[in-house]
């Protein structure tokens, strides 16, 4: 366990520039890490444990590597939790994961009172990518701005049987191919009391969903905002390819499609 620690300037040719955690049990609290840069995977923290791990009060700036600009989970964990942690101008350099990329098989994933600004992904997930079988990822009160995919998510990319929650969260001028800040497959996603303002899908053959871009089943979208949200092709705020998508008590303003 580390509390009050600093990480800076650290290079890795290989995974964790600044740590790589493979024992039981992990917390890392009141930590910052800048400017820490992997050949590989996790520019700040590999995470190669099957038990938990928390961070709070932490700050994650400038880090990089080809996967998980920040933070890169490679084994199936228990519990991971995030809370009152900024992430800041990270980036995957030739894959998916600005901030954070969770690979395979995480059990519960919590985000609470999180930013996330200006992380870039090569592909998907500018801030956050959730891999195949990530059972729950919940976003609570976080912030997701300035994130940039060349694919898909600006923010968020969760992929295929991940079951998404978003609660009481923003989302502005987020960027991607689709989903400007949102893009999932995973069944039954949720998003509750959420904004989204000023997020673009700007690919001109396939700009879907300038907001969120939904491919799974079941979505339901309650009491949220979006504006100013914009897309090439088609749903200047949402487009869905799932079936029963269910949006209610929301507010759609000057969204665009050209």
């Amino acid at each position: 366990n580390n509390k009050a620690t600093r990480f800076t300037d650290n290079g890795d040719y290989c995974d964790g520039a600044a740590i790589r955690w493979d024992s039981t049990g992990g917390v890392l609290n009141n930590s910052i890490f800048i400017n820490n840069v992997a050949d590989g995977y996790a520019g700040a923290i590999c995470w190669d444990s099957t038990t938990d791990f928390s961070t709070t009060n932490s700050s994650f700036i400038n880090n990089a590597a080809k996967r998980g600009g920040a933070l890169y989970i490679r084994s199936s964990l228990s519990n991971m939790i995030i809370a009152k942690t900024n992430f800041t101008n990270n980036k995957a350099s030739e894959d998916v994961g600005g901030a954070i990329c969770i690979q395979t098989g995480a059990n519960n994933i919590d985000l609470t009172t999180c930013n996330f600004t200006g992380n870039e992904a090569n592909t998907a997930g500018g801030a956050l990518y959730a891999g195949a079988s990530t059972i729950d990822l919940d976003i609570v009160d976080s912030v997701f701005d300035y994130n940039i995919a060349n694919t898909y998510g600006g923010g968020v990319y969760s992929f295929a049987n991940t079951d998404l929650y978003v609660n009481e969260s923003s989302f502005n001028y987020n960027k991607a191919t689709q989903g400007g800040a949102i893009h999932t497959s995973g069944y039954s996603p949720k998003i509750y009391s959420s904004n989204f303002t000023n997020n673009k899908a700007i690919n001109n053959d396939e700009g879907y969903g300038g907001a969120i871009y939904l491919t799974g089943n079941d979505a339901i979208i309650d009491d949220s905002y979006f504006k100013d949200n914009h897309a090439t092709v088609y749903g200047g705020a949402i487009s869905s390819k799932g079936s029963n998508t269910k949006i209610t008590d929301s507010q759609f303003i000057t969204n665009t499609v050209d």
